[in-house]
């Protein structure tokens, strides 16, 4: 998601106020310097390279046009979006941290930042209420979940990530908003937006989403015990009852794929927000050593969250039977565009080599 608020987060639960982060020592460019920078520069690559795979396949593959497939495509442009814009200048961020950095690059990072973080968690809620409702009630799932209801959807997450994001650039009491500072890049003071930031759209959402998907096992194993029961069948005829068995069978893949998007976003934002809790409301329980926090922010605050934007796309093509399928096809596609382009090239040098060589003759023959 990165898709996150590391630097308003690092600097409002490591650092108390913005007198002690003006005095405090600038981290040196050690190993964990290098390290971070290398790290980084990977992510980019492939969160940009995988989400970008994704959207591909989703747009050239038509079996996955796909009301529910298209909040997995939303999912995928929040990634793409931090790969483009909020890792690079988390980046460009740390290698420039001796520096002040412009107010306006600070405004628009802070906003894409938190924009991305929040419609990348509004739609793995989407999905995992989609998911419920889809083997809950299949047909009517079927009949009322269409394309234009998805859209529809996908512009609501949106509309609210950029709302929220926008009301980050304000300042709020005696908090100064999103400001630049030497060695600590962009941070945003704004304690109070930032906990609400925590509350609604992490703990809740996650809540939720622990709650739709254990439904969802509960709903398919109820329905998979009547089944071999056979109280199913007696309530519907032998070729609706198969069709709803090969749909739970493929929908309870797709869960089980879909709890591994949400364990690893659980295990890649749980850290930030604990840290957040703790730096703001008890920083007596923080380490006052300046190497371990950098070893802290490193790894929970810049790494982990950015990690997780890298994570869904390589789920899906190792979970997912339809996006591993098209994965897979779109290859063998590059694959054979590329060896016959090859062909080409070469069947195209051993004409004029031909060329040339039946002309010598000809040359030789006239002297």
């Amino acid at each position: 998601m990165e898709k996150n608020i590391t630097g308003q987060v690092l600097n409002a639960s490591l650092t108390p106020n913005i007198t002690q982060n003006q005095q405090t020592t600038q981290f040196s460019k050690n190993s964990i310097w290098q390290v971070t920078t290398v790290v980084l520069i990977l992510m980019i690559i492939g969160i940009v390279l995988g989400n970008a795979l994704v959207l591909l396949t989703t747009w050239l593959d038509k079996r996955l046009h796909q009301p529910n497939k298209y909040f997995v495509a939303c999912l995928a442009v929040a990634d793409f979006f931090v790969g483009m814009f909020s890792v690079p200048i988390r980046l460009y961020l740390h290698l420039n941290s001796t520096i002040l950095v412009p107010i306006q690059l600070c405004r628009f990072w802070s906003w894409i930042d938190i924009c991305c973080e929040v419609a990348s968690i509004v739609a793995l809620t989407v999905i995992s209420i989609d998911r419920y409702f889809k083997i809950s009630r299949p047909f009517q799932y079927r009949a009322q979940v269409v394309t234009t209801k998805s859209v529809l959807v996908i512009c609501m997450i949106w509309l609210i990530s950029g709302v929220h994001a926008t009301l980050g650039m304000f300042s709020y009491d005696d908090s100064l908003g999103v400001i630049a500072l030497v060695g600590r890049g962009c941070i945003n003071d704004n304690k109070i937006y930032l906990t609400i930031t925590a509350v609604v759209f992490f703990i809740l959402p996650l809540v939720v989403m622990l709650v739709m998907y254990t439904l969802v096992f509960h709903v398919a194993h109820t329905q998979q015990k009547q089944n071999r029961r056979g109280m199913l069948g007696r309530r519907m005829s032998s070729r609706n009852k198969k069709s709803v068995n090969k749909d739970i069978y493929q929908e309870l893949k797709t869960v089980r794929m879909l709890v591994l998007v949400v364990g690893a976003f659980t295990v890649c934002w749980a850290p930030l927000f604990v840290i957040f809790f703790i730096g703001s409301y008890r920083p007596e329980f923080m380490p006052t050593s300046l190497y371990t926090n950098q070893i802290i922010g490193t790894i929970f605050i810049v790494i982990l969250p950015s990690f997780n934007s890298l994570c869904n796309p390589i789920i899906y093509a190792c979970f997912d039977r339809e996006y591993s399928k098209s994965f897979k096809k779109l290859f063998r596609r590059l694959l054979c565009c590329e060896i016959s382009s090859k062909r080409k090239m070469t069947l195209t040098r051993s004409l004029s080599n031909t060329q040339s060589f039946n002309l010598y003759p000809r040359a030789t023959m006239e002297t």
